[in-house]
């Protein structure tokens, strides 16, 4: 979270809520231009970090446009 800082993003409320999340996960989103960073926690540790261009779906992108996403 120090690298990133505070999440920002909005765009996959309705995309997760569809997908369901177990219980004890939870989520942060980062938007930064049209590049979306999604992580997902468990019991405060990362377990997924996913990131998409324009919009969450079930595809990631491997172009994304901000440097802090790629390291």
């Amino acid at each position: 979270m120090s690298a990133m800082g505070s999440a920002n993003g909005h765009q996959a409320d309705s995309y997760l809520k569809n997908l369901g999340l177990p219980p004890g996960y939870t989520y942060a989103e980062w938007d930064h231009d049209a590049t979306i960073l999604l992580a997902t926690f468990a019991s405060g540790v990362v377990v997924n970090l996913q990131a998409y261009a324009g919009q969450i779906g079930p595809a990631g992108a491997t172009n994304t446009g901000c440097a802090a996403f790629r390291h």
